[in-house]
């Protein structure tokens, strides 16, 4: 959409109403003109202003009304395209057409981009400050903690310091998965993955394909590529619902962290990367677990420390399991797997 043509519509829209208003003003300055000039007392001024008023209200709950059926209208239109399955090219042309009529007297979009339609002022969120950037000033390795010292977890948390627990995803996972490519097929044969596309999929199998999910049309057709990287959220509720069957909660976590709903997975086989993959944390923990193999991973300080705090870079080992917070890093990895093969499970989880 031109944003000129967009601008011009709202002020020609602002154009109007102004223009009106003054119109308005002129018609009741001219009506209390008159009744001055008759010598009508004040009570009698009032009762002709109101019954003036009256109508215009009247006129304006009409306006409401034929608005309200005309959207009636427009909805049980659709609901019939729809239903006797006309084709639904028609109908999304008009619902876009009236959208950009609108657009002068309402501004949709605003709302159609919002985070939140009502806003809470009680509501206060934390913030990174650069005072708070001195927890990761001289901060260059992650530290480790045997599983025998779970106790400490809670700790590191609080003070929002990433914690690789060694030994801390041993067994988690449910099934007993040989490889790459056999833990790959099992899961996207599953139906509430195969039904929903991922978030954030990304992938050297992406091609040109529109479809998201270029990783489980390649298993279908059995034509896998004996090098490749993978990393997906199942952020679809039923498809992470269905991949939790596949890992059970790690016995080194403090019961003070709860899971939340989604999770996501990276495969790794026979892959030398050398980028570095994002991966978004929506919560404000992420655990990241590693089933098999090795995974080199990277601390980035968040805009508002780069100044002063360091890139921190660690190779995670077999069932090592890492907890991150979301205050000061962001996190990546890097898919590297050129002498091994690699399956990461991550979840994320709060506290309080």
């Amino acid at each position: 959409m031109n944003p000129s043509g967009k601008l011009r519509g709202q002020q020609h829209g602002k154009k109007n109403l102004l223009t009106r208003a003054t119109e308005f003003n002129k018609e009741l300055q001219n009506c209390l003109n008159l009744c001055n000039v008759k010598g009508y007392e004040e009570s009698e001024i009032r009762g002709y202003l109101n019954n003036f008023t009256n109508d215009i209200c009247l006129h304006r709950w009409k306006l409401k009304g034929k608005i309200v059926a005309l959207f009636a209208f427009l909805i049980l239109l659709i609901v019939v395209l729809i239903k006797y399955g006309i084709s639904c090219g028609y109908e999304n042309w008009l619902i876009r057409h009236l959208l950009i009529s609108a657009l002068p007297y309402w501004n949709w979009p605003s709302y159609y981009d919002a985070r939140c339609l009502v806003e809470n002022p009680k509501y206060t969120t934390f913030s990174l400050s650069v005072q708070d950037c001195e927890m990761c000033e001289d901060y260059s390795s992650i530290q480790r903690l045997p599983i025998s010292e779970k106790m400490q977890v809670g700790s590191y948390l609080t003070h929002e310091l990433p914690l690789i627990i060694s030994n801390g995803s041993f067994n988690v996972l449910r099934k007993n998965i040989s490889n790459v490519r056999e833990f790959a097929r099992e899961v996207m044969m599953d139906d509430g993955h195969s039904l929903y596309n991922p978030c954030g999929f990304s992938s050297n199998l992406r091609g040109r394909s529109k479809e998201q999910y270029t990783l489980m049309n390649m298993i279908k057709s059995e034509q896998f590529s004996s090098k490749f990287y993978a990393h997906w959220e199942n952020c679809d509720t039923l498809a992470a619902k269905e991949f939790r069957l596949f890992y059970s909660r790690p016995p080194s976590l403090p019961a003070m962290l709860q899971l939340d709903g989604s999770n996501w997975v990276m495969l790794c086989s026979d892959f030398d990367g050398t980028v570095p993959r994002r991966i978004q944390l929506y919560s404000s923990v992420t655990i990241v677990m590693v089933i098999k193999g090795n995974m080199k991973l990277m601390l980035i300080p968040k805009y508002t420390c780069q100044h002063s705090c360091n890139n921190v870079t660690q190779t995670m080992k077999d069932n090592d399991l890492l907890l991150i917070t979301d205050f000061v890093w962001d996190l990546y990895y890097i898919p590297n797997c050129s002498q091994d093969e690699t399956i990461v499970f991550g979840v994320g989880g709060r506290f309080e």
